[in-house]
């Protein structure tokens, strides 16, 4: 029998130019010593000088144009910037897109999910041409769509619509909680160049299975997961994330991300792993993620996706910078793309982190 499929998750999933001195991770476990099994090395990053109001959050990449499209919840925009020389990304365009929350690119479109301005509405999709950043079509899916991605074949986006409601306070006035539901566009393609002939919507909420549940179950919010295709979890990292930290930033332990305040955060998820992606390097795939409080990226190879090893850890923060001047680095990594050699441009994996805390977008080479 075929084994079933694995995906990893983090806690979030239950989805100016600076020129830099390389800056590289070692892979270990935490604890013990050996040489490095995969490096990141800091190559530059784009920065919109914005602190703490999510002016890079989702990243996307199209190996046609070398761009790189950045969603900048600050200005209402998807900045578009040019990574043909990945140690100085330049910001060439934006596209207007109030609400935005998420950026997904497939043969020669981009597409964004939007908030409406009354996040309990009804919000939207916009799809791009990647090359001229030319509106195509926009289409209504649920409320407050927050994530997005195309199916393989890129004929199809799948969104997830949060549904949250207008407010999580028991003692606030009643007001609306729309149904959370999945959206699928199905796209006209027409000569699949970039080109869209128009698109349908459908949308399906979890009413049918409203009251089925009696519990409620929560996973934790301080490790990585693999669950296999029928959502069991096959692994979990459990304190290692928190055992790493502790070994290689014991003074800033547990800090949050617009602050250097050790310890704030052990009361609360932690380091907080975030965005999660997957890729292959030298036939070998790694998971990397985000941990969003004390920052950085963390590496796990996948050969055994029931027992993942640690192959690295890279923090392109600034301990000792102030977060709210803009000189503590990189802060509160969101978003992560993984860009294999074959689409990268300079012929080596990247891997694209957008860093909403500090505004800032970091491109890092992989080994």
């Amino acid at each position: 029998m075929k084994p079933p499929r694995l995906t990893v998750l983090s806690a979030a999933t239950v989805l100016g130019v600076t020129a830099l001195a390389p800056a590289a991770a070692e892979g270990r476990h935490p604890g013990q010593d050996g040489p490095a099994e995969l490096a990141l090395t800091l190559l530059g990053r784009y920065e919109t000088g914005a602190f703490d109001e999510g002016a890079a959050e989702i990243t996307a990449h199209d190996p046609d144009t070398q761009r790189v499209f950045t969603v900048n919840a600050e200005r209402g925009t998807v900045d578009v910037l040019d990574i043909s020389r990945p140690a100085e990304p330049r910001e060439v365009a934006e596209l207007t897109t109030p609400g935005a929350n998420s950026v997904a690119v497939s043969g020669g479109l981009v597409a964004v999910a939007q908030e409406a301005a009354d996040k309990t509405a009804p919000g939207t999709v916009s799809v791009f041409r990647a090359t001229n950043g030319r509106l195509l079509e926009t289409v209504t899916v649920g409320a407050l769509p927050d994530a997005l991605a195309f199916t393989p074949d890129g004929r199809r986006i799948v969104v997830v619509n949060e549904g949250e409601p207008s407010s999580y306070c028991a003692d606030a006035p009643e007001g609306a909680d729309p149904e959370g539901a999945v959206s699928v566009i199905t796209l006209d393609r027409g000569r699949g160049d970039g080109t869209l002939d128009g698109a349908r919507v459908r949308t399906a909420d979890f009413r049918a299975w409203n009251g089925r549940e009696d519990e409620l179950r929560a996973l934790g919010g301080r490790s990585l997961s693999v669950l296999d295709s029928r959502g069991t979890v096959v692994w979990d990292s459990g304190d290692d994330l928190e055992r790493l930290i502790a070994e290689r930033h014991p003074d800033d332990f547990n800090t949050d991300n617009s602050e250097n305040a050790p310890d704030s955060r052990s009361d609360n998820k932690g380091p907080e792993p975030e965005g999660v992606t997957v890729g292959t390097v030298d036939g070998t795939t790694y998971a990397f993620a985000g941990l969003e409080r004390v920052g950085g990226v963390v590496v796990h190879d996948l050969t055994d996706p029931r027992e993942p090893r640690l192959a690295g850890y890279v923090n392109s923060r600034d301990f000792a910078g102030d977060p709210e001047t803009g000189t503590a680095g990189d802060l509160g990594p969101e978003g992560l793309t993984f860009i294999p050699a074959a689409d990268s441009p300079n012929g080596e994996p990247l891997l694209v982190v957008g860093n909403e805390v500090s505004g800032s977008t970091a491109i890092y080479r992989i080994g």
